[in-house]
C-alpha cells in the first residue's frame, strides 16, 4: 500500500470524526505530538508492547494531520528529500554527514519511489541513515522529531514567504511533513520495529476503540482524554 493509499484508508476510518470534533491542523499537531509522548514513556518503562501500539498511533495522528490538507504531495515530497541513490545532504551512501550537516540537494523525485509504502521507506532510510541515527541513539533521534514537529507547527501558523502561491505553500508543508515521518520512521528502526506491521496490526480492523470502520466514537474532549481512551497513554 502506497502512503496515499494508507493515507485515504485512515481518511476512510477516521476523516468524518476528525473534521466534525479537531478544531484545525494545530490540535491535529496536538495529538501527534501526545502520540510520539506516549513513545518515549514506553522506552524509558521498556514496555515494548505499548511501543508498538504508541508508534502505531503516531502514523496514524501524522496522517490526521495530513488529512487535513487537501491532495498533499507528501509522497513526492519523500522522494525529493530522500533520494534513491544517496542523502542529500552529504550526496553519500549510506550517510557520512557530521553533527552539522550541509546545505540538503533536493532531486527530482524517483517514479519508484512514489510507489512506496511504509514498508519500503523504513527500509530505505534505514540503509541510508541507519548506521548514523543509531550510533546517536534514541534520544537525538526523538529530539530531532520534536524539531521537526515543532516547524510544521510554524508553518501552519504561517512562517513562510507572504509572496507564496498556494502551490508554494503546499509544497512547503509536505516538505516538513515528509520530514517528521522520516524521524518517525527512524525512531521505529532504531526501536527494531517493523512500522507498517504494527500499524496494520492495530488498524487493520478498523478503529480500535470502538471496532468499527468508520470510527464511531464520541466527540474528541480533550488531547489527553483522547490519548488515553485509544491507549496512547
Amino acid at each position: 500500500m502506497t502512503l496515499e493509499s494508507l493515507g485515504l484508508y485512515f481518511k476512510r476510518l477516521y476523516g468524518k470524526r476528525s473534521r466534525l470534533c479537531i478544531s484545525g491542523p494545530l490540535e491535529r499537531m496536538a495529538y501527534l505530538k501526545g502520540a510520539i509522548e506516549s513513545v518515549q514513556r514506553s522506552v524509558r518503562k521498556g514496555d515494548k508492547k505499548q511501543l508498538e501500539r504508541s508508534l502505531a498511533g503516531a502514523v496514524a495522528w501524522f496522517f490526521c494531520v495530513v488529512e487535513h490538507y487537501e491532495e498533499l504531495p507528501l509522497a513526492r515530497a519523500m522522494a525529493s528529500k530522500y533520494s534513491l541513490r544517496h542523502c542529500t545532504y552529504c550526496r553519500r551512501m549510506p550517510c557520512a554527514c557530521k553533527s552539522r550537516r550541509q546545505a540538503i540537494k533536493e532531486v527530482k523525485p524517483n517514479r519508484r519511489q512514489l510507489k512506496w509504502g511504509l514498508a519500503q521507506w523504513c527500509h530505505h532510510l534505514d540503509t541510508v541513515y541507519g548506521m548514523a541515527n543509531r550510533r546517536d541513539g534514541l534520544d537525538r533521534a526523538i529530539n530531532r522529531l520534536g524539531e521537526e514537529m515543532t516547524e510544521v507547527d510554524r508553518a501552519i501558523v504561517g512562517r513562510f514567504n507572504l509572496r507564496s502561491t498556494p502551490d508554494q505553500i503546499q509544497w512547503y508543508l509536505a516538505r516538513e511533513l515528509a520530514d517528521v515521518l522520516a524521524w518517525i520512521i527512524a525512531v521505529a528502526n532504531i526501536c527494531q520495529v517493523n512500522l507498517e506491521v504494527v500499524t496494520w496490526r492495530v488498524y487493520r480492523k478498523g478503529c480500535p476503540v470502538c471496532r468499527k470502520s468508520p470510527c464511531a466514537c464520541p466527540p474528541v474532549l480533550s488531547v489527553g482524554r483522547e490519548l488515553r481512551r485509544i491507549g496512547s497513554i
